[in-house]
């Protein structure tokens, strides 16, 4: 197996990809020979999964460094022709052929149903799905040159966070009003790039017959069974049962921290004497997880050091890197997660980067399993559960990593993972407004993101309302226009 700073990167080719697939789905039709039948199935998953690896080295690489000229525009070309990619009419020959039956009892029934059922989401609207990763990836080139002033310094991404981290209030107070004013005064860009993905992302949803964006999104993340009607009713339950407990603990916390208002400066701060401790940096971190996997047992301590020893994680900080978010993704070609973080050093970098490993653990055991790419991933709305478990089970091993701090760290912890439920139903509520009122003035939009932040945010005051009244809420929002309609599973998964 190669380390990770060994994979080689080309562009991949889409176009010959196509082909093979068209001339593939054509001979697999008539075929009745089971060795010819996987003998064509595995050489075109084989040149299918060399082109997704290429795609997700040029996204790693654009993530480790979001200044990199060369693999932004890389990242955009990549994502756009993957996006264009259309898998499903192999496995419409397949449904038809002779011997379906084999392939089902091979693989399961699901596959084919799924294709089936998701067929219809990318036959047209090409220059659209290119046109979204081309906005994409200057919205993640103009995050990354992004700077804050803060006491007439100019800090990055990675700095100003750690001092919005501070246990000092004064300087906490000072180090987010720097954020938010950089945001609210690159409101012009930022209000742009937003609205062009929601239109175009209108357009993809229409070029392909469907009413707007979200049922489009809905069967595309495989919620064949529900769909907004059910998730409108989720949000409805979260205000009613959810929010009433988030009250009570906010006030807690606001006793706790001896406030006289708990505030949006205060939000994230549990106990007065600071948020629980790391007992060491991010290679204690990275060595202790090590442990806690050596501990569960043989696949998780073989899967754990074969990615932290081959370089396929990297969570140290880095000023050119997204801070406050981690992803895991599949290395097809080396059957081996990725991991990538921003690693802070406070209690929540190590909240990110369990969760990360949590979807590497399952991602590892479907690629064992596995010969198909399209069975890697878990349904969408169940994809979040093995990441928000590895949280839970990190917390039988919090003394590992936090020692006396320990038991602050799972409080914090299970306090957290309700204000995330609400959270996350608010950023879904909010996008059910943008995708059904693309035409809504920047302030319309403004005004309905803060109108929901305020409601599932109870016991907490709101400052800096000339910023928020600006958009810094609004426009600080990664997953508006990295991840459209995905954090409602994290609020099913919690």
């Amino acid at each position: 197996m190669k380390r990770f700073e060994q994979l080689e990167y080309e562009r991949p080719n889409y176009t010959d990809l196509k082909k093979k697939l068209d001339l593939v789905a054509s001979k697999i039709q008539n075929t009745t020979d089971r060795s010819e039948f996987d003998l064509m199935i595995h050489e075109l998953e084989k040149d299918y999964i060399h082109c997704d690896t290429l795609t997700t080295i040029a996204y790693i690489r654009s993530f480790l460094d979001r200044t990199n000229e060369f693999f932004n525009q890389e990242v955009s070309y990549c994502m756009g022709a993957s996006a264009c990619f259309d898998i499903s009419p192999l496995y419409e020959a397949i449904s038809k052929c002779p011997l379906r039956d084999y392939f089902e009892e091979k693989y399961g029934t699901f596959l084919l149903e799924e294709m089936d059922k998701i067929s219809s989401l990318n036959k047209y609207g090409e220059e659209y799905l290119e046109e979204e990763q081309t906005i994409i990836a200057e919205y993640n080139k103009f995050m990354g040159e992004m700077k804050y002033e803060y006491e007439g310094e100019i800090l990055s991404d990675a700095q100003i966070s750690l001092l919005i981290k501070s246990e000092d209030r004064g300087v906490r107070k000072r180090a987010k009003h720097a954020y938010r004013k950089t945001i609210a005064e690159n409101r012009d860009k930022l209000s742009d790039l937003l609205n062009k993905l929601v239109v175009v992302r209108d357009k993809i949803a229409k070029a392909n017959g469907f009413a707007n964006y979200l049922d489009y999104c809905n069967l595309g993340k495989q919620r064949f069974s529900f769909g907004e009607e059910e998730m409108d009713e989720l949000c409805r339950n979260v205000k009613k049962y959810i929010l009433p407990i988030i009250e009570k603990n906010n006030e807690a916390i606001r006793k706790r921290l001896g406030l006289n208002e708990f505030t949006s400066d205060d939000s994230g701060v549990y106990f007065s004497d600071g948020n629980a401790k790391l007992l060491g940096d991010v290679n204690y971190v990275r060595s202790k997880v090590g442990e806690m996997f050596d501990d569960m047992g043989p696949f998780f301590s073989k899967t754990y050091h074969r990615m932290n020893d081959n370089g396929y994680i990297n969570i140290d900080i880095s000023d050119n890197k997204v801070t406050s978010m981690g992803f895991q993704t599949p290395i097809a070609d080396e059957k081996i997660p990725y991991i990538f973080g921003n690693f802070l050093g406070d209690a929540n970098s190590f909240t990110i980067f369990v969760h990360e490993c949590g979807h590497a653990m399952q991602v590892q055991l479907s690629m064992d399993k596995y010969d198909i790419m399209e069975l890697y991933d878990q349904v969408q709305d169940m994809s979040e559960l093995p990441s928000k478990t590895m949280e839970l089970v990190a917390n039988e091993y919090a003394d590992k990593f936090f020692g006396t701090d320990a038991d602050k760290y799972v409080k914090c912890q299970l306090a957290r993972f309700l204000q995330d439920i609400a959270d996350f139903c608010m950023l879904h509520e909010f996008e059910t407004f943008l995708y059904k009122n693309i035409d809504a003035s920047e302030q319309e939009k403004i005004d309905k993101y803060n109108e929901l932040e305020h409601l599932y945010s109870p016991g907490i005051t709101f400052v800096d309302s000339e910023l928020a009244n600006m958009g810094c809420g609004l426009y600080n929002m990664i997953v508006l226009y990295l991840f459209p309609r995905y954090v409602i599973s994290y609020s099913l998964s919690n």
